[in-house]
């Protein structure tokens, strides 16, 4: 029986590191195509926004006051970018323009100039590729930016303004947030290993390598060896990563508990059948030690009646004998 457990128990470990690998994976698979919609929701808003003439006149255009600039704004522009630019979307729409002139205030836009200064080392829009970055230059929060830059009609050359769209922090944490309680950590970068979002959030705004140790035993965070199931697309890689120590320990457990029980079973079985063996084996000691110590014609005057409590058959078929 002992043997049976311990194959049992086994089997168990077996099928539960499976079915976690197997959540993992799913988990994985949902996550990417989650966020892959996040960002081609993104990247549409660009593209729309960068060809949407409007915007382009508004950007580059001159206006007599600072409040036909406004007026423009809100009659034009606010209607397009309004229903994207909420907190309810997740999406945070700016617009930097590279026309340091500009005197009245534009309502999502700022100098292209000084947002490259603030993040970047080089100009990131030297062509028309997407750019993802991570960071937001005016609320310097986690962000995953799609930008589109629009080059000077005149020249083609240099970028007139640059649309940006920031995929907020709190969105991305949105689709993973129910795994904080877990014995997972799931932490999402950009492809350049910068983390955008992650369960633990201590390890937004790090780099990847920095806090996980690639061994041969797989990853290690915080002491903690983990194993590592990936999926990425052209921007994001996602990092489902599973406690390789804390499933050990869980499993260990669950295999003691089955153990604990199996031989709770197997001393109550021996219990039952000590007290059912006795019981059934009473009436008939008890006989024998009557015969011992009279003659068998008393038999009948010694046997207990029928009706009597405690009776049992064997006496009743001796007493009918």
């Amino acid at each position: 029986m002992v043997i049976l457990e311990l194959v049992f128990i086994f089997r168990t470990k077996d099928l539960e590191y499976e079915r976690e690998i197997a959540s993992a994976n799913a988990t994985a698979d949902k996550l990417i195509y989650d966020y892959s919609f996040e960002m081609e929701k993104a990247e549409l808003v660009a593209g729309t926004l960068s060809e949407f003439q409007p915007l382009n006149f508004y950007i580059t255009g001159t206006f007599d006051t600072p409040s036909a600039a406004r007026d423009y704004y809100h009659d034009s522009i606010s209607p397009m970018i309004a229903p994207h630019n909420n907190v309810k979307s997740g999406l945070r729409i700016r617009v930097y323009h590279n026309d340091d002139s500009k005197t009245y205030p534009l309502e999502i836009s700022g100098s292209l100039r000084e947002f490259t200064k603030k993040n970047f080392t080089g100009d990131p829009f030297t062509s028309a590729r997407p750019f993802w970055a991570s960071v937001d230059c005016d609320t310097y929060h986690p962000v995953l930016s799609y930008f589109r830059p629009v080059f000077d009609a005149g020249t083609y050359k240099d970028i007139a303004y640059v649309v940006a769209v920031h995929i907020k922090e709190s969105l991305l944490y949105s689709y993973i947030k129910g795994e904080s309680a877990g014995e997972r950590v799931i932490v999402v970068t950009d492809r350049n290993g910068y983390v955008i979002t992650s369960t633990v959030r201590d390890y937004v705004g790090a780099v990847f390598s920095g806090i996980a140790e690639e061994t041969e035993s797989g990853l290690v965070l915080s002491g903690e060896r983990y194993e590592a199931i990936e999926r990425e697309n052209e921007n994001i890689c996602v990092h489902v990563l599973i406690s390789s120590d804390a499933l050990n320990r869980q499993l260990a457990r669950s295999a003691l508990q089955i153990l604990l029980i199996g031989i709770s079973l197997f001393v109550i079985s021996l219990l039952l059948i000590y007290y059912i063996t006795g019981k059934a084996t009473a009436g008939m000691e008890e006989l024998i030690k009557k015969m011992n110590h009279v003659d068998r014609t008393k038999i009948h005057t010694m046997a207990k009646d029928p009706t009597e409590e405690g009776s049992r058959d064997e006496i009743v078929q001796l007493d009918s004998a």
